[in-house]
Protein backbone atom coordinates (compact mmCIF):
# COMPACT_ATOMS: atom_id res chain seq x y z
CA UNK A 1 0.00 0.00 0.00
CA UNK A 2 0.65 3.69 -0.52
CA UNK A 3 0.77 6.49 1.79
CA UNK A 4 -0.90 9.72 1.01
CA UNK A 5 -0.39 12.06 3.47
CA UNK A 6 -2.13 15.41 2.55
CA UNK A 7 -1.63 17.71 5.40
CA UNK A 8 -3.52 21.27 5.76
CA UNK A 9 -1.58 24.20 6.72
CA UNK A 10 -5.10 26.65 7.31
CA UNK A 11 -5.85 28.04 10.18
CA UNK A 12 -9.17 26.40 10.47
CA UNK A 13 -7.71 22.86 9.88
CA UNK A 14 -8.83 19.47 12.05
CA UNK A 15 -6.34 17.95 14.37
CA UNK A 16 -7.52 14.05 15.26
CA UNK A 17 -6.69 12.39 17.99
CA UNK A 18 -3.31 10.31 17.48
CA UNK A 19 -3.68 7.60 20.23
CA UNK A 20 -6.50 5.46 21.10
CA UNK A 21 -8.32 4.65 24.38
CA UNK A 22 -7.36 6.83 27.78
CA UNK A 23 -6.94 4.29 30.16
CA UNK A 24 -6.85 7.08 33.62
CA UNK A 25 -9.93 8.38 34.62
CA UNK A 26 -10.32 11.69 32.83
CA UNK A 27 -10.10 14.83 34.29
CA UNK A 28 -14.11 15.60 33.61
CA UNK A 29 -15.41 12.91 36.23
CA UNK A 30 -12.64 14.01 39.31
CA UNK A 31 -14.66 17.19 41.45
CA UNK A 32 -13.75 19.04 44.58
CA UNK A 33 -15.10 17.39 47.40
CA UNK A 34 -18.53 17.70 47.86
CA UNK A 35 -19.10 19.45 44.14
CA UNK A 36 -21.44 17.24 42.15
CA UNK A 37 -20.77 16.72 38.56
CA UNK A 38 -21.88 19.94 36.08
CA UNK A 39 -23.96 18.58 33.59
CA UNK A 40 -23.05 22.09 31.90
CA UNK A 41 -19.14 22.18 31.71
CA UNK A 42 -17.96 22.46 27.99
CA UNK A 43 -14.34 22.15 27.25
CA UNK A 44 -12.86 22.93 23.33
CA UNK A 45 -11.71 20.26 20.56
CA UNK A 46 -8.98 22.70 18.87
CA UNK A 47 -9.14 22.79 15.02
CA UNK A 48 -5.53 23.35 14.01
CA UNK A 49 -2.66 21.83 12.16
CA UNK A 50 -4.81 19.54 10.56
CA UNK A 51 -2.87 16.03 9.54
CA UNK A 52 -4.85 13.49 7.73
CA UNK A 53 -3.37 10.47 6.13
CA UNK A 54 -4.81 7.91 3.61
CA UNK A 55 -3.33 4.64 2.80
CA UNK A 56 -4.17 4.50 -0.59
CA UNK A 57 -4.03 1.37 -2.92
CA UNK A 58 -2.44 2.37 -6.72
CA UNK A 59 -1.04 -0.31 -8.03
CA UNK A 60 -2.16 -1.33 -11.53
CA UNK A 61 -1.89 -5.25 -11.98
CA UNK A 62 -0.57 -6.11 -15.95
CA UNK A 63 0.02 -9.51 -17.63
CA UNK A 64 4.14 -10.40 -17.72
CA UNK A 65 5.24 -12.44 -20.25
CA UNK A 66 5.01 -15.58 -18.03
CA UNK A 67 3.80 -16.47 -15.17
CA UNK A 68 5.47 -14.98 -12.70
CA UNK A 69 3.81 -12.63 -10.18
CA UNK A 70 4.57 -9.10 -11.40
CA UNK A 71 2.83 -5.53 -10.65
CA UNK A 72 3.40 -2.07 -12.60
CA UNK A 73 3.48 0.99 -10.60
CA UNK A 74 2.33 4.19 -11.95
CA UNK A 75 5.10 6.25 -14.07
CA UNK A 76 4.94 9.27 -11.88
CA UNK A 77 3.02 9.84 -8.75
CA UNK A 78 1.03 12.48 -10.10
CA UNK A 79 -0.92 10.17 -11.75
CA UNK A 80 -2.32 8.36 -8.76
CA UNK A 81 -5.65 8.03 -7.81
CA UNK A 82 -5.64 10.31 -4.70
CA UNK A 83 -8.94 10.58 -2.50
CA UNK A 84 -10.59 14.01 -1.71
CA UNK A 85 -10.68 14.08 2.24
CA UNK A 86 -12.55 17.33 1.55
CA UNK A 87 -15.40 15.03 0.69
CA UNK A 88 -14.88 12.51 3.36
CA UNK A 89 -17.31 12.81 6.38
CA UNK A 90 -16.58 13.46 9.81
CA UNK A 91 -19.10 12.08 12.24
CA UNK A 92 -18.42 12.28 16.46
CA UNK A 93 -20.48 10.87 18.43
CA UNK A 94 -20.87 11.12 22.31
CA UNK A 95 -20.18 7.85 25.13
CA UNK A 96 -24.01 7.23 24.53
CA UNK A 97 -23.75 7.34 20.86
CA UNK A 98 -25.38 10.08 20.64
CA UNK A 99 -24.69 11.91 17.31
CA UNK A 100 -22.57 15.67 18.10
CA UNK A 101 -21.44 16.62 14.73
CA UNK A 102 -21.72 15.41 11.32
CA UNK A 103 -20.13 17.41 8.29
CA UNK A 104 -17.86 16.37 5.10
CA UNK A 105 -14.31 17.80 6.11
CA UNK A 106 -14.71 20.20 3.55
CA UNK A 107 -17.51 21.83 5.55
CA UNK A 108 -16.41 21.14 8.78
CA UNK A 109 -13.21 23.53 7.85
CA UNK A 110 -15.61 26.44 7.04
CA UNK A 111 -18.23 26.00 9.74
CA UNK A 112 -15.04 26.44 12.41
CA UNK A 113 -14.13 29.91 10.89
CA UNK A 114 -11.57 31.51 12.19
CA UNK A 115 -11.62 30.60 16.09
CA UNK A 116 -10.32 26.92 15.03
CA UNK A 117 -12.46 24.96 17.55
CA UNK A 118 -15.46 23.21 18.43
CA UNK A 119 -16.82 23.61 21.79
CA UNK A 120 -18.51 20.51 23.27
CA UNK A 121 -19.98 18.76 26.66
CA UNK A 122 -17.53 17.57 28.94
CA UNK A 123 -17.16 13.33 28.64
CA UNK A 124 -15.53 11.04 26.24
CA UNK A 125 -16.22 11.18 22.21
CA UNK A 126 -15.31 8.89 19.43
CA UNK A 127 -14.43 10.82 15.81
CA UNK A 128 -15.29 8.35 12.98
CA UNK A 129 -13.82 9.75 9.36
CA UNK A 130 -15.59 7.83 6.35
CA UNK A 131 -15.19 8.05 2.71
CA UNK A 132 -18.58 7.67 2.21
CA UNK A 133 -22.06 7.17 3.52
CA UNK A 134 -22.20 3.47 4.55
CA UNK A 135 -25.79 3.12 3.44
CA UNK A 136 -24.36 3.88 -0.66
CA UNK A 137 -21.45 1.55 -0.68
CA UNK A 138 -22.35 -1.30 -3.06
CA UNK A 139 -21.21 -4.94 -2.22
CA UNK A 140 -18.79 -5.10 -4.64
CA UNK A 141 -17.56 -2.81 -7.19
CA UNK A 142 -14.87 -2.22 -9.68
CA UNK A 143 -11.80 0.19 -8.57
CA UNK A 144 -14.28 1.38 -5.77
CA UNK A 145 -12.00 1.43 -2.28
CA UNK A 146 -13.73 2.52 0.84
CA UNK A 147 -11.76 4.36 3.81
CA UNK A 148 -12.76 4.26 7.58
CA UNK A 149 -11.02 5.82 10.64
CA UNK A 150 -11.65 6.47 14.24
CA UNK A 151 -10.20 8.09 17.01
CA UNK A 152 -11.38 8.51 20.67
CA UNK A 153 -10.59 11.55 22.57
CA UNK A 154 -11.94 13.27 26.00
CA UNK A 155 -13.30 17.00 26.32
CA UNK A 156 -12.40 18.43 29.74
CA UNK A 157 -14.27 21.23 31.88
CA UNK A 158 -12.72 24.50 30.51
CA UNK A 159 -9.73 22.82 28.76
CA UNK A 160 -8.78 22.19 25.21
CA UNK A 161 -8.10 18.92 23.62
CA UNK A 162 -5.60 18.45 20.29
CA UNK A 163 -5.88 15.81 18.46
CA UNK A 164 -2.96 15.11 15.92
CA UNK A 165 -3.64 13.15 12.89
CA UNK A 166 -6.56 10.60 11.49
CA UNK A 167 -5.30 7.62 9.53
CA UNK A 168 -7.71 6.72 6.87
CA UNK A 169 -7.35 2.50 5.73
CA UNK A 170 -8.82 0.45 3.51
CA UNK A 171 -12.22 -0.94 5.21
CA UNK A 172 -13.18 -3.10 2.06
CA UNK A 173 -11.60 -6.29 0.83
CA UNK A 174 -9.27 -5.76 -2.50
CA UNK A 175 -9.36 -8.78 -4.85
CA UNK A 176 -7.30 -8.79 -8.21
CA UNK A 177 -6.52 -12.51 -10.19
CA UNK A 178 -3.99 -12.15 -12.92
CA UNK A 179 -3.25 -14.52 -16.11
CA UNK A 180 0.00 -14.49 -17.24
CA UNK A 181 -0.16 -13.05 -21.23
CA UNK A 182 1.51 -16.16 -22.58
CA UNK A 183 -1.13 -18.77 -20.50
CA UNK A 184 -3.71 -16.21 -21.56
CA UNK A 185 -3.42 -16.40 -24.97
CA UNK A 186 -3.45 -20.56 -24.74
CA UNK A 187 -7.25 -20.30 -23.01
CA UNK A 188 -10.36 -19.95 -25.04
CA UNK A 189 -11.89 -16.20 -24.94
CA UNK A 190 -14.99 -17.33 -23.00
CA UNK A 191 -12.37 -18.38 -19.99
CA UNK A 192 -13.60 -16.86 -16.84
CA UNK A 193 -13.36 -16.71 -13.39
CA UNK A 194 -15.87 -15.80 -10.64
CA UNK A 195 -15.58 -14.61 -7.19
CA UNK A 196 -17.98 -14.55 -4.63
CA UNK A 197 -18.58 -13.07 -1.02
CA UNK A 198 -21.70 -14.40 0.39
CA UNK A 199 -24.56 -13.39 -2.33
CA UNK A 200 -22.36 -10.98 -4.48
CA UNK A 201 -20.09 -12.21 -7.15
CA UNK A 202 -17.62 -10.45 -9.49
CA UNK A 203 -16.49 -12.22 -13.39
CA UNK A 204 -13.14 -12.08 -14.05
CA UNK A 205 -12.55 -12.04 -17.90
CA UNK A 206 -8.56 -13.48 -18.82
CA UNK A 207 -7.17 -10.39 -19.39
CA UNK A 208 -9.11 -8.56 -16.73
CA UNK A 209 -6.69 -5.95 -14.45
CA UNK A 210 -9.09 -4.26 -12.72
CA UNK A 211 -9.21 -4.91 -8.79
CA UNK A 212 -12.75 -5.84 -7.33
CA UNK A 213 -13.65 -3.67 -3.96
CA UNK A 214 -15.90 -6.45 -1.72
CA UNK A 215 -17.56 -5.21 1.58
CA UNK A 216 -17.38 -7.01 4.27
CA UNK A 217 -19.73 -9.17 5.64
CA UNK A 218 -18.13 -10.27 9.05
CA UNK A 219 -15.25 -9.49 11.13
CA UNK A 220 -13.62 -12.88 8.93
CA UNK A 221 -15.25 -13.62 5.53
CA UNK A 222 -14.50 -16.56 3.01
CA UNK A 223 -14.27 -16.03 -0.91
CA UNK A 224 -15.26 -18.49 -3.10
CA UNK A 225 -13.23 -18.70 -6.98
CA UNK A 226 -14.64 -20.82 -9.13
CA UNK A 227 -12.79 -20.61 -12.69
CA UNK A 228 -14.33 -22.19 -15.69
CA UNK A 229 -13.07 -22.75 -19.39
CA UNK A 230 -10.88 -24.91 -21.75
CA UNK A 231 -7.48 -24.40 -23.81
CA UNK A 232 -8.00 -23.24 -26.94
CA UNK A 233 -6.46 -26.24 -28.92
CA UNK A 234 -8.95 -28.40 -26.88
CA UNK A 235 -11.99 -26.26 -26.31
CA UNK A 236 -14.17 -29.55 -25.58
CA UNK A 237 -12.14 -30.13 -22.69
CA UNK A 238 -13.32 -27.78 -19.91
CA UNK A 239 -11.06 -26.67 -17.25
CA UNK A 240 -12.59 -25.89 -14.01
CA UNK A 241 -11.26 -24.74 -10.29
CA UNK A 242 -12.67 -24.39 -7.24
CA UNK A 243 -10.97 -22.65 -4.64
CA UNK A 244 -12.03 -21.24 -0.96
CA UNK A 245 -10.16 -18.47 0.57
CA UNK A 246 -11.40 -18.39 4.25
CA UNK A 247 -10.21 -15.71 7.17
CA UNK A 248 -9.98 -12.57 4.87
CA UNK A 249 -10.69 -9.38 7.03
CA UNK A 250 -11.64 -5.69 6.09
CA UNK A 251 -8.81 -4.11 4.57
CA UNK A 252 -6.82 -6.89 3.35
CA UNK A 253 -6.06 -7.17 -0.59
CA UNK A 254 -6.28 -11.40 -1.96
CA UNK A 255 -3.75 -11.36 -4.59
CA UNK A 256 -4.84 -13.84 -7.17
CA UNK A 257 -3.08 -15.73 -9.91
CA UNK A 258 -3.87 -18.21 -12.53
CA UNK A 259 -0.70 -20.52 -12.95
CA UNK A 260 0.46 -23.85 -14.49
CA UNK A 261 1.19 -26.04 -11.61
CA UNK A 262 3.19 -28.83 -13.93
CA UNK A 263 2.95 -30.75 -16.96
CA UNK A 264 3.45 -34.17 -18.20
CA UNK A 265 3.78 -35.27 -21.32
CA UNK A 266 1.77 -31.82 -23.07
CA UNK A 267 -1.55 -32.51 -20.09
CA UNK A 268 -0.98 -28.76 -18.83
CA UNK A 269 -2.44 -28.54 -15.59
CA UNK A 270 -4.13 -24.81 -13.91
CA UNK A 271 -4.32 -23.67 -10.36
CA UNK A 272 -5.20 -20.94 -8.59
CA UNK A 273 -2.35 -19.20 -6.42
CA UNK A 274 -3.34 -17.11 -3.98
CA UNK A 275 -1.30 -14.92 -1.97
CA UNK A 276 -2.77 -15.02 1.34
CA UNK A 277 -1.92 -11.29 2.39
CA UNK A 278 -0.68 -8.76 0.47
CA UNK A 279 0.80 -5.30 1.32
CA UNK A 280 2.81 -2.65 -0.57
CA UNK A 281 5.52 -0.54 1.38
CA UNK A 282 4.07 2.37 2.82
CA UNK A 283 5.60 5.02 0.16
CA UNK A 284 5.00 8.81 1.01
CA UNK A 285 3.39 11.05 -1.45
CA UNK A 286 5.09 14.07 -1.70
CA UNK A 287 8.12 12.03 -0.78
CA UNK A 288 10.93 14.59 -0.41
CA UNK A 289 13.07 12.29 -2.06
CA UNK A 290 11.11 12.87 -5.22
CA UNK A 291 12.40 15.66 -7.53
CA UNK A 292 9.94 18.62 -7.87
CA UNK A 293 7.10 17.83 -4.90
CA UNK A 294 6.80 19.27 -1.56
CA UNK A 295 8.60 17.24 0.93
CA UNK A 296 6.52 16.55 4.09
CA UNK A 297 6.79 14.98 7.08
CA UNK A 298 6.54 11.04 7.28
CA UNK A 299 6.00 9.62 11.29
CA UNK A 300 7.29 6.90 12.45
CA UNK A 301 5.65 3.23 11.75
CA UNK A 302 5.98 -0.08 13.46
CA UNK A 303 5.13 -3.22 11.95
CA UNK A 304 4.73 -6.72 13.24
CA UNK A 305 4.01 -9.19 10.54
CA UNK A 306 1.81 -11.78 10.86
CA UNK A 307 0.08 -10.42 14.34
CA UNK A 308 -2.56 -8.43 14.79
CA UNK A 309 -1.97 -5.78 17.59
CA UNK A 310 -5.40 -4.78 18.32
CA UNK A 311 -5.85 -8.28 19.50
CA UNK A 312 -4.44 -10.01 22.29
CA UNK A 313 -2.39 -12.89 21.96
CA UNK A 314 -2.04 -16.04 23.76
CA UNK A 315 0.97 -17.83 24.82
CA UNK A 316 0.45 -21.61 24.31
CA UNK A 317 2.81 -24.58 25.03
CA UNK A 318 3.07 -25.85 21.21
CA UNK A 319 4.77 -22.29 20.22
CA UNK A 320 7.58 -23.60 22.76
CA UNK A 321 10.10 -26.51 22.15
CA UNK A 322 11.70 -28.64 24.61
CA UNK A 323 14.31 -26.34 25.74
CA UNK A 324 11.61 -23.56 26.56
CA UNK A 325 12.34 -21.66 22.99
CA UNK A 326 9.39 -19.77 21.51
CA UNK A 327 9.42 -21.18 18.08
CA UNK A 328 7.85 -18.55 16.11
CA UNK A 329 9.90 -15.27 15.08
CA UNK A 330 7.81 -12.18 16.73
CA UNK A 331 9.51 -9.80 14.47
CA UNK A 332 9.03 -5.95 14.70
CA UNK A 333 10.13 -3.44 11.78
CA UNK A 334 10.72 0.11 12.51
CA UNK A 335 11.26 3.25 9.70
CA UNK A 336 11.77 6.41 10.59
CA UNK A 337 12.75 8.92 7.80
CA UNK A 338 14.22 11.55 10.20
CA UNK A 339 16.12 8.96 12.70
CA UNK A 340 14.53 7.78 15.60
CA UNK A 341 14.63 10.18 18.58
CA UNK A 342 13.43 7.97 21.32
CA UNK A 343 11.86 5.03 21.46
CA UNK A 344 9.35 4.83 24.67
CA UNK A 345 8.14 1.40 26.21
CA UNK A 346 6.08 1.20 29.46
CA UNK A 347 5.61 -2.65 30.75
CA UNK A 348 2.65 -3.75 32.42
CA UNK A 349 1.05 -6.69 34.08
CA UNK A 350 -1.40 -8.11 36.24
CA UNK A 351 1.26 -10.76 37.49
CA UNK A 352 2.35 -8.45 40.63
CA UNK A 353 6.11 -10.77 40.57
CA UNK A 354 6.60 -9.36 37.20
CA UNK A 355 5.91 -5.74 37.90
CA UNK A 356 7.84 -6.40 40.80
CA UNK A 357 10.99 -7.88 38.04
CA UNK A 358 10.34 -5.06 35.70
CA UNK A 359 10.08 -2.17 38.83
CA UNK A 360 13.43 -3.42 40.21
CA UNK A 361 15.28 -2.57 36.53
CA UNK A 362 13.88 1.00 36.77
CA UNK A 363 11.06 0.80 35.39
CA UNK A 364 7.88 0.42 34.04
CA UNK A 365 8.91 3.40 31.70
CA UNK A 366 11.65 2.64 29.34
CA UNK A 367 13.35 5.18 26.86
CA UNK A 368 15.44 2.06 25.00
CA UNK A 369 17.76 4.77 23.37
CA UNK A 370 19.00 5.95 26.49
CA UNK A 371 20.10 2.73 28.09
CA UNK A 372 23.48 1.63 27.73
CA UNK A 373 25.67 -1.54 28.74
CA UNK A 374 25.71 -0.32 32.64
CA UNK A 375 21.93 0.45 32.78
CA UNK A 376 20.40 -1.75 35.37
CA UNK A 377 17.64 -2.52 32.71
CA UNK A 378 20.55 -3.34 30.04
CA UNK A 379 20.68 -6.97 30.67
CA UNK A 380 16.71 -7.80 30.80
CA UNK A 381 16.12 -5.80 27.56
CA UNK A 382 18.22 -6.41 25.54
CA UNK A 383 17.59 -10.41 26.36
CA UNK A 384 13.95 -9.84 25.36
CA UNK A 385 14.95 -8.81 22.02
CA UNK A 386 15.02 -4.98 22.28
CA UNK A 387 17.55 -2.69 20.38
CA UNK A 388 19.67 -0.70 22.76
CA UNK A 389 21.61 2.57 23.01
CA UNK A 390 23.27 3.82 19.73
CA UNK A 391 21.92 0.71 18.23
CA UNK A 392 18.93 2.25 17.64
CA UNK A 393 19.27 6.39 18.29
CA UNK A 394 19.51 8.10 14.80
CA UNK A 395 18.64 4.99 13.05
CA UNK A 396 16.38 5.20 10.12
CA UNK A 397 15.29 1.83 10.23
CA UNK A 398 15.50 -1.23 12.82
CA UNK A 399 14.21 -4.75 12.77
CA UNK A 400 14.02 -6.64 15.92
CA UNK A 401 12.56 -10.26 17.56
CA UNK A 402 11.19 -10.29 20.68
CA UNK A 403 10.92 -14.16 20.71
CA UNK A 404 13.24 -13.74 24.30
CA UNK A 405 10.21 -12.31 25.53
CA UNK A 406 7.99 -15.15 24.93
CA UNK A 407 10.55 -17.38 26.65
CA UNK A 408 10.44 -15.24 29.83
CA UNK A 409 6.68 -14.87 30.31
CA UNK A 410 5.43 -18.57 29.25
CA UNK A 411 4.85 -20.19 31.47
CA UNK A 412 6.08 -18.38 34.74
CA UNK A 413 4.42 -15.47 34.47
CA UNK A 414 0.51 -16.61 33.83
CA UNK A 415 -1.68 -13.26 33.97
CA UNK A 416 -1.90 -10.60 31.09
CA UNK A 417 0.82 -8.18 30.07
CA UNK A 418 1.26 -5.00 27.95
CA UNK A 419 4.13 -3.51 25.77
CA UNK A 420 2.81 0.05 24.94
CA UNK A 421 5.43 1.47 22.30
CA UNK A 422 5.69 5.36 21.39
CA UNK A 423 8.42 6.04 18.90
CA UNK A 424 9.74 9.76 18.28
CA UNK A 425 11.99 10.91 15.26
CA UNK A 426 14.01 13.94 15.34
CA UNK A 427 11.42 16.20 13.97
CA UNK A 428 9.31 15.16 16.97
CA UNK A 429 6.56 13.06 14.64
CA UNK A 430 5.56 10.13 16.69
CA UNK A 431 3.95 6.91 16.52
CA UNK A 432 1.98 4.52 18.69
CA UNK A 433 1.27 0.29 19.33
CA UNK A 434 1.02 -1.68 21.93
CA UNK A 435 1.10 -5.60 22.39
CA UNK A 436 -0.82 -7.52 25.15
CA UNK A 437 -0.45 -10.76 25.68
CA UNK A 438 -2.16 -13.37 27.96
CA UNK A 439 0.23 -16.16 29.64
CA UNK A 440 -2.97 -18.89 31.10
CA UNK A 441 -1.00 -22.61 30.78
CA UNK A 442 -4.33 -24.46 32.35
CA UNK A 443 -6.58 -23.34 29.61
CA UNK A 444 -5.06 -22.88 26.36
CA UNK A 445 -8.16 -23.96 24.30
CA UNK A 446 -8.97 -27.04 22.18
CA UNK A 447 -6.56 -29.35 20.64
CA UNK A 448 -7.04 -30.87 17.76
CA UNK A 449 -4.56 -34.37 17.13
CA UNK A 450 -4.36 -36.72 14.92
CA UNK A 451 -4.20 -40.41 15.82
CA UNK A 452 -1.79 -42.13 14.55
CA UNK A 453 -0.79 -39.67 11.78
CA UNK A 454 0.72 -35.67 12.08
CA UNK A 455 -2.61 -33.20 11.10
CA UNK A 456 -0.66 -30.66 9.84
CA UNK A 457 1.24 -33.12 7.06
CA UNK A 458 -0.72 -34.17 3.47
CA UNK A 459 -2.37 -37.57 4.02
CA UNK A 460 -2.76 -40.02 1.20
CA UNK A 461 -6.88 -41.55 0.99
CA UNK A 462 -6.95 -44.82 2.52
CA UNK A 463 -9.05 -47.37 1.60
CA UNK A 464 -8.29 -50.17 3.97
CA UNK A 465 -8.31 -47.78 7.39
CA UNK A 466 -10.60 -44.95 9.48
CA UNK A 467 -9.02 -41.89 9.79
CA UNK A 468 -9.15 -40.92 13.75
CA UNK A 469 -8.74 -37.40 15.18
CA UNK A 470 -8.59 -36.46 19.09
CA UNK A 471 -10.64 -33.79 20.20
CA UNK A 472 -9.79 -32.29 23.74
CA UNK A 473 -11.62 -28.75 25.28
CA UNK A 474 -11.12 -28.12 29.24
CA UNK A 475 -14.41 -26.25 29.21
CA UNK A 476 -16.35 -28.36 26.92
CA UNK A 477 -16.97 -28.19 22.92
CA UNK A 478 -19.67 -24.81 22.30
CA UNK A 479 -19.70 -25.80 18.34
CA UNK A 480 -17.20 -28.05 15.78
CA UNK A 481 -17.16 -26.60 12.16
CA UNK A 482 -16.47 -28.74 9.41
CA UNK A 483 -16.23 -26.74 6.11
CA UNK A 484 -15.08 -29.22 2.66
CA UNK A 485 -13.00 -27.45 0.38
CA UNK A 486 -12.23 -29.74 -2.55
CA UNK A 487 -10.55 -29.00 -5.91
CA UNK A 488 -13.12 -31.22 -7.68
CA UNK A 489 -15.41 -32.40 -4.99
CA UNK A 490 -17.34 -29.22 -5.02
CA UNK A 491 -21.11 -28.09 -3.07
CA UNK A 492 -22.89 -29.44 -6.16
CA UNK A 493 -21.91 -32.94 -5.70
CA UNK A 494 -21.93 -32.92 -2.03
CA UNK A 495 -25.51 -31.76 -2.87
CA UNK A 496 -26.25 -35.38 -4.62
CA UNK A 497 -25.00 -37.18 -1.02
CA UNK A 498 -26.92 -34.59 0.87
CA UNK A 499 -23.79 -33.38 2.38
CA UNK A 500 -23.37 -29.47 2.86
CA UNK A 501 -19.78 -28.14 2.46
CA UNK A 502 -19.82 -26.45 5.75
CA UNK A 503 -21.84 -27.87 8.87
CA UNK A 504 -21.79 -27.87 12.29
CA UNK A 505 -21.44 -31.08 14.53
CA UNK A 506 -22.96 -29.83 17.75
CA UNK A 507 -25.97 -28.20 15.54
CA UNK A 508 -27.09 -30.38 12.08
CA UNK A 509 -29.20 -28.22 9.89
CA UNK A 510 -31.23 -28.38 6.53
CA UNK A 511 -30.05 -26.95 3.32
CA UNK A 512 -30.59 -26.26 -0.05
CA UNK A 513 -27.89 -27.33 -2.34
CA UNK A 514 -27.25 -25.90 -5.57
CA UNK A 515 -29.98 -27.28 -7.60
CA UNK A 516 -32.36 -26.19 -5.26
CA UNK A 517 -33.50 -29.22 -3.53
CA UNK A 518 -34.16 -28.73 0.26
CA UNK A 519 -32.68 -31.54 2.50
CA UNK A 520 -34.03 -31.57 5.79
CA UNK A 521 -31.86 -31.40 9.04
CA UNK A 522 -33.00 -35.19 10.00
CA UNK A 523 -31.70 -36.95 6.30
CA UNK A 524 -28.20 -34.09 6.40
CA UNK A 525 -27.81 -35.94 10.11
CA UNK A 526 -28.05 -39.69 8.33
CA UNK A 527 -25.87 -38.36 5.80
CA UNK A 528 -23.07 -37.10 7.71
CA UNK A 529 -23.00 -39.98 10.41
CA UNK A 530 -22.50 -42.35 7.57
CA UNK A 531 -19.34 -40.57 7.13
CA UNK A 532 -18.06 -41.73 10.19
CA UNK A 533 -18.94 -38.46 12.22
CA UNK A 534 -20.21 -38.24 16.04
CA UNK A 535 -23.06 -35.51 16.09
CA UNK A 536 -25.03 -33.54 18.32
CA UNK A 537 -25.00 -35.07 22.09
CA UNK A 538 -22.43 -37.32 21.34
CA UNK A 539 -20.21 -33.93 20.57
CA UNK A 540 -21.51 -30.75 22.44
CA UNK A 541 -20.31 -29.93 25.62
CA UNK A 542 -18.31 -32.69 25.55
CA UNK A 543 -14.56 -32.51 27.20
CA UNK A 544 -13.20 -34.79 24.83
CA UNK A 545 -14.11 -36.52 21.73
CA UNK A 546 -12.63 -39.02 18.97
CA UNK A 547 -13.47 -38.10 15.40
CA UNK A 548 -13.96 -40.68 13.13
CA UNK A 549 -13.78 -40.12 9.21
CA UNK A 550 -14.91 -43.59 8.07
CA UNK A 551 -13.22 -45.36 4.97
CA UNK A 552 -15.92 -45.87 3.26
CA UNK A 553 -15.44 -42.08 2.55
CA UNK A 554 -11.91 -41.98 2.25
CA UNK A 555 -11.64 -44.27 -0.62
CA UNK A 556 -14.58 -42.00 -2.43
CA UNK A 557 -11.95 -39.24 -2.49
CA UNK A 558 -9.68 -41.24 -4.28
CA UNK A 559 -11.79 -40.40 -7.70
CA UNK A 560 -11.39 -36.99 -7.38
CA UNK A 561 -7.78 -35.73 -7.92
CA UNK A 562 -6.49 -32.83 -6.37
CA UNK A 563 -6.40 -31.54 -3.09
CA UNK A 564 -9.41 -32.74 -0.55
CA UNK A 565 -9.39 -30.64 2.59
CA UNK A 566 -11.30 -30.49 5.67
CA UNK A 567 -10.90 -27.66 7.84
CA UNK A 568 -12.18 -28.09 11.27
CA UNK A 569 -12.65 -25.49 13.99
CA UNK A 570 -13.38 -26.37 17.11
CA UNK A 571 -14.53 -23.43 20.27
CA UNK A 572 -15.11 -24.60 23.37
CA UNK A 573 -17.53 -23.12 26.27
CA UNK A 574 -15.07 -20.32 27.00
CA UNK A 575 -14.99 -18.76 23.23
CA UNK A 576 -11.55 -20.26 22.49
CA UNK A 577 -10.94 -21.61 19.24
CA UNK A 578 -8.71 -24.02 17.24
CA UNK A 579 -8.41 -24.79 13.65
CA UNK A 580 -6.77 -27.35 11.99
CA UNK A 581 -6.55 -28.92 8.30
CA UNK A 582 -7.42 -32.10 7.53
CA UNK A 583 -5.64 -32.42 4.00
CA UNK A 584 -6.10 -35.20 1.68
CA UNK A 585 -4.19 -35.30 -1.96
CA UNK A 586 -5.28 -37.32 -4.68
CA UNK A 587 -2.86 -37.77 -7.55
CA UNK A 588 -3.99 -37.47 -11.22
CA UNK A 589 -4.23 -40.80 -12.76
Amino acid sequence: MKTFTKILTAAAATALLATGCVNEDPAYKNNEPGTPPDPNAKGYLTLADMSMRVVVDTDTETRPDDTSDETAKPQTRTDEAQPDVDTFIIEIRDATGKLALQETYGDLKVSIGEAGRLELPVGGYTMEVRSEEAATTPAAEWEHPVYFGSQEFVIEKNQTTPINEVVCTLNNIKVTLMCSKDLADQLTADTKSTVTLGETTMTFLKDETRAAYFMPQGETNTLKLHLEGAFADTPDAPVRINKSISGVKAGQWRKLSIVITYSDKGDIKLDIDVNDFMEDDEIPVNDPDNPGEPGLPVAPTLECPGYDLTKPFQLLASMFDAQGNYTRPFAFNLASSNGIGSFAVKITSDNSRLTGMVSGIGGPEFDLCTIGASDPAYTVLAGLGFPLGDDLKGATSKSFDIAGAMKLLYPAYEGTHAFAFEITDAKGLSARASLTLTVDPANEGPSIVGVDFNIDETQTPSADRDTEIDITAQTGIKSLDVTIDCDNLDAKELGTMGIPARFDLCNIEGFEDTNGTMHPAEDVREAISALGFPIEDAVKDKPSIRLKIDKMFTRLLTGFPGNNNFILTVTENNGLSTTKTLKYYVPAN
